[in-house]
């Protein structure tokens, strides 16, 4: 068994965990679900609960946010019956499968029954799916950010940083104030335990930088703002 983090409050978590199950936000009332941990969670830590010791690694709350469990559509499973999965296993998973999946899910939802097996072939995908990279948004964030921290702290600093970008009432830049927050990530390294604020500028990140190395000038970039923004956000697109 894993090591996990122990409460220091918890007659608190008690109460914290007995107000969120009664609630219908993250599943129905009276029963418990992976959301409602989390939900719980963060009321704990908001409350000022707080933990003693290491969290583990391999801590399931912390997997389930790494994972980004939803559903197809975006909306909440609650709402549409669907199938709520990791977003590998909703990418890996066909139209017809994540269909077939969900109407399992709602069939024994109406039957009354808290937890719903999934059928053979999207249970296989969904497990392999998992077993995959253990954080591809990381993964996808590194290989978007081509910089180290201290070479983007260095340019964050320079004039031309500073001027190239859209600005903000005339104040600082879009761009720059996200390097900013790349280099902060950085800071924390590659087996750290990122926010889910920080996770979703990885996000943000991943695909600004694509978009725009689709939309390469053409000839000598070296000094054009094309290059200069993605700079910004901690790519350089002539760095080998």
């Amino acid at each position: 068994m894993p090591a996990t983090a122990e409460k220091t409050d918890p007659a608190l978590w008690k109460r914290v965990v007995a107000r969120v199950k009664r609630g219908t936000k993250g599943g129905d009332a009276g029963e418990w679900s992976a959301r409602k941990a989390q939900l719980a969670t963060a009321e704990y830590k908001k409350a000022g609960g707080g933990y003693a010791g290491r969290k583990s690694k391999d801590n399931h709350l912390s997997q389930w946010t790494k994972e980004e469990w939803g559903t197809k559509s975006g909306r909440r499973s609650k709402d549409t019956g669907e199938r709520y999965l990791p977003r590998r296993a909703r990418e890996k998973l066909s139209e017809k499968e994540y269909a077939q999946t969900t109407a399992r899910k709602r069939r024994d939802t109406k039957a009354g029954k808290q937890h719903s097996r999934q059928p053979a072939t999207a249970a296989r995908k969904t497990a392999t799916a998992r077993k995959a990279a253990p954080d591809a948004l990381v993964q996808e964030f590194r290989e978007a950010v081509n910089t180290s921290r201290s070479m983007l702290e260095r340019w964050l600093k320079t004039k031309r940083s500073m001027e190239v970008g859209q600005k903000r009432d005339g104040g600082e830049s879009v761009g720059h104030a996200s390097g900013r927050r790349i280099a902060t990530i950085l800071a924390k390294g590659r087996s750290a335990e990122y926010t889910k604020e920080e996770r979703a500028h990885m996000r943000k990140v991943v695909g600004y930088v694509r978009r725009h190395l689709a939309q390469r000038p053409k000839g000598d970039v070296r000094d054009t703002d094309w290059r200069a923004s993605l700079r910004n956000w901690g790519h350089d697109p002539l760095k080998g």
